[in-house]
């Protein structure tokens, strides 16, 4: 006689089971020894896309697609040459709206005593799992093609500020190695002006948890430098930092670009100051009335001109061939000046001027040496007028 129901329910009823199977979430199969479906839910039905009246006492070769037919025949197969279960099965199938299926299956043998029963099939849908990692994976391809397009150098550091993760594009701009990039190595790429500056307002960002923003030089791996602007900020979880996340962007041309536009400024202004000297000159030149006026004209307005302490002009006279000393502004007697007449035929700094038409400009007492024994002025005449002056002399 059958033991009484104490609660209407008995765990071991198969009426119990077949309901418990088939409103299971996962896909659920069973063969008999010689792989004849034996039941199935409806959830497996998803992954076949035969009802589950169709399956019983069919093979799977009979009833289902080559590739899905081919893998669990191979699985029936090994359980029942191996008795061991295979796991962890991937397959995709195609549902009724074309929509792609991703499962993972798994086999068990079923056994009493030695003897084996038949084996069961329990498959999981990873459709949903699967989307969500191909999220994941695109979105990280996005950030990491944002990252690389606007050139930043992206790195993360453990709490205390410390390099634990590799940092492969820090690396490739500077050439370091992994170990001479982890803990504080990275501190050796940077320009060693910039260090001090720089570690220091780092720790004041770790000692504060607030961001840190700082601009450095970065030694590249052509041993260069190249200008940086970092900024990393603290990842905080329940109320601790758990870790630093930092990039880099590369502010070079930004850099060049600024210090290019700070010469042209210094350019346009000092060009616009030689317009005004000019404009001034040529008021001053507008009211002289006499050589001496004119001379003296000349003379404050190259002196300004050329920042120099000293200045002086001589006319040329053509029919004498020589060149008259106006007004030496104390300029210091040259090698080849006699008096206040000079021949063109003489070797001087402004017989040079006169005779090439062109600037003579010496930056210093050996410049000016150079050029007055490539003009063949003699030595003692070179000596005498070097020891007299240090200063640099410009001809026009």
């Amino acid at each position: 006689m059958p033991r009484p129901r104490e609660s209407g329910l008995d765990i071991s009823d198969s009426g119990l089971f077949r309901g418990l199977m088939s409103e299971a979430p996962f896909a659920f199969a069973f063969f008999d020894p010689s792989g004849r479906f034996v039941r199935v839910n409806s959830t497996f039905t998803e992954l076949t896309g035969h009802p589950v009246e169709r399956h019983l006492e069919m093979t799977p070769g009979d009833l289902l697609s080559a590739d899905l037919a081919t893998l669990i025949d191979s699985a029936l197969r090994r359980i029942g040459g191996e008795g061991l279960p295979v796991t962890d099965q991937r397959i995709r199938t195609r549902a009724e709206n074309g929509d792609t299926r991703h499962w993972t299956v798994s086999f068990f043998p079923m056994r009493e005593d030695d003897l084996l029963l038949g084996t069961a099939l329990f498959g999981v849908d990873l459709t949903e799992r699967q989307q969500t990692e191909e999220d994941l994976r695109r979105s990280e391809e996005r950030y990491r093609s944002l990252v690389e397009s606007q050139q930043q150098l992206v790195w993360i550091t453990s709490p205390s500020g410390v390099a634990v993760e590799d940092a492969p594009q820090w690396r490739a701009v500077t050439g370091q190695g992994l170990e001479e990039y982890l803990a504080h190595g990275w501190l050796d790429a940077v320009h060693p002006d910039d260090r001090p500056g720089a570690e220091e307002a780092w720790r004041e960002a770790l000692r504060g948890r607030t961001m840190f923003e700082w601009s450095y030089r970065v030694r590249t791996r052509a041993s260069g430098y190249r200008h940086f602007e970092v900024r990393a900020v603290p990842i905080i979880r329940h109320g601790r930092v758990i870790e630093w996340v930092g990039a880099n962007s590369d502010v070079t041309p930004q850099r060049e670009a600024e210090e290019m536009r700070g010469r042209l400024t210094d350019q346009l202004g000092a060009a616009a100051l030689r317009t005004a000297r000019l404009q001034g000159a040529t008021a001053l030149l507008a009211e002289a009335l006499t050589v001496e006026q004119v001379v003296q004209v000349i003379i404050d307005v190259g002196r300004t001109a050329l920042a120099a302490d000293h200045s002086g002009v001589a006319l040329l006279d053509q029919d004498r061939a020589s060149l008259n000393v106006i007004n030496s502004g104390g300029v210091p007697d040259a090698p080849g000046i006699s008096g206040d007449e000079i021949a063109l035929s003489t070797t001087s700094v402004m017989t040079m001027a006169v005779n090439s038409r062109r600037p003579v400009f010496a930056e210093s007492p050996q410049s000016l040496r150079n050029q007055l024994v490539d003009a063949g002025v003699e030595d003692e005449r070179i000596a005498e007028f070097l020891d007299g002056t240090d200063e640099r002399v410009t001809s026009r």
